[in-house]
């Protein structure tokens, strides 16, 4: 019980302190790439050129996220078709993890 009084009692110590400069600043978001202040919109980005700087950045991070969601539906595809298979790899996959005694 304490705690949590000291809790609310910094926070009203924390709501008095507050200024009217505090109160004043207008809702902004800031520039994925730079962190930059811009007005509240729908972009993410200060100019073109930062918008360019975070894609050439994460462009590959894209294009290995697209391929792994190809992969996995492509695996979860098969599996519904194959089960056969599936249950004679997961059998070979006991049996290699049990000769290197990996259990």
């Amino acid at each position: 019980m304490e705690t949590i009084t000291k809790i609310q009692e910094t926070i009203k110590f924390l709501k008095e302190k507050r200024t009217p400069i505090d109160k004043s600043i207008p809702n902004h978001q800031h520039c994925k790439n730079c962190g930059k202040e811009i007005p509240i919109s729908k972009e993410k980005f200060c100019c073109d050129n930062c918008r360019k700087e975070w894609r050439q950045k994460y462009q590959a991070a894209w294009q290995l996220r697209k391929m792994r969601k190809t992969k996995y539906k492509y695996l979860k595809e098969w599996r519904k078709k194959n089960p056969d298979k599936v249950k004679a790899q997961r059998k070979r996959y006991l049996e290699r993890k049990k000769k290197l005694n990996l259990t």
